[in-house]
């Protein structure tokens, strides 16, 4: 795999995930674990005082770690199969209330940085 990387304006974070694939009703996403290192021209420019919430850091993926299939409600497809391959923060999960699925009801995007 060539080095993939994305510029973030947050917190470090020790594991990413990748929408690998889109079906009808279902994702796909790999996690992995990342390396976190803050942006050379930030950490000059940044102060004493900054906000750590607020760092530019660069996230480079290291070695997958697992790969999962979760059932999605309709909103998160759509929005996932606009931003295949995308590297994103986090996911999250609910159960209907009487059943045993679990669907991924949000998808949790980093910040960008410019």
């Amino acid at each position: 795999m060539s080095k993939k990387s994305i510029t973030i304006i947050g917190k470090p974070v020790d594991y990413v995930y990748i929408i690998r694939d889109v079906n009808v009703d279902e994702l796909s996403l790999e996690k992995y674990a990342a390396k976190c290192s803050n942006d050379i021209e930030a950490a000059w420019g940044a102060e004493e005082g900054d906000n750590p919430n607020e760092k530019t850091v660069e996230v480079v993926l290291q070695e997958k770690i697992s790969s999962i299939n979760l059932s999605a409600r309709p909103g998160v497809v759509e929005i996932a199969a606009k931003n295949g391959g995308k590297i994103i923060q986090d996911f999250v999960t609910e159960k209907t209330k009487k059943g045993k699925k679990a669907y991924i009801s949000e998808l949790i995007f980093f910040k960008e940085a410019p």
